[in-house]
């Protein structure tokens, strides 16, 4: 494992498609690394939508029509996850967020004044037609189509590139080819994140 007095904590944002494999290389990393508190909008929003105040109902129709959220309410769950979680020496890695520039923006902002590291983005990449195969391989859900599923996937080309395209320019992304077995796959992360 990689302890605190060999390195400061980080904050690691994985970007990627649908089926890239982010939850995969999440729990790894969690056993690679010493201490790592993961903040998964994907799930704080599920718990949300569970509950039956007004945003709770509003949540749960966004989220059973397949939208997006607003990005201040996916700020605002994230925001109160690491105001309330937060201890200070855990590595943070956020998972399929943040999937808006401002997000990214907020995000920096965050990890500055708690005067940590900015986030490095670590983009595992694939392909619409390697999604589509992946996910329609692991879907148990008969439902599930070609169709229906690059329709989801559209939310990363209109949502997403702006988000690494911001990483990139900061300098603080990380571009991994997402082909591969999934110890390959890891195996370049650790690398591009210097854990090797």
């Amino acid at each position: 494992m990689i302890a605190f007095m060999d390195q400061e904590p980080r904050t690691i944002v994985l970007l990627g498609r649908s089926g890239s494999g982010k939850d995969t290389q999440m729990a790894l990393l969690k056993e690679r690394l010493d201490s790592v508190m993961v903040v998964g909008t994907g799930d704080l929003v599920r718990s949300l939508r569970k509950r039956p105040t007004l945003i709770g109902r509003k949540t749960r129709e966004l989220y059973d029509a397949g939208g997006l959220l607003p990005a201040w309410l996916a700020s605002y769950l994230w925001q109160r996850e690491l105001a309330d979680n937060l201890e200070g020496n855990e590595h943070l890695i956020f998972p399929s967020s943040p999937r808006r520039t401002a997000e990214a923006e907020e995000l920096d902002e965050v990890m500055a004044w708690l005067d940590r590291k900015l986030p490095e983005a670590v983009l595992i990449d694939i392909t619409d037609d390697e999604a589509v195969r992946r996910i329609l391989k692991r879907s148990r859900d008969a439902s599930d189509n070609e169709a229906d599923i690059r329709e989801r996937l559209a939310w990363f080309q209109k949502d997403v590139l702006s988000t690494i395209t911001y990483y990139e320019s900061k300098g603080r992304l990380h571009h991994i080819n997402g082909m591969g077995t999934v110890e390959e796959i890891f195996d370049r992360i650790q690398r591009a994140l210097g854990l090797t």
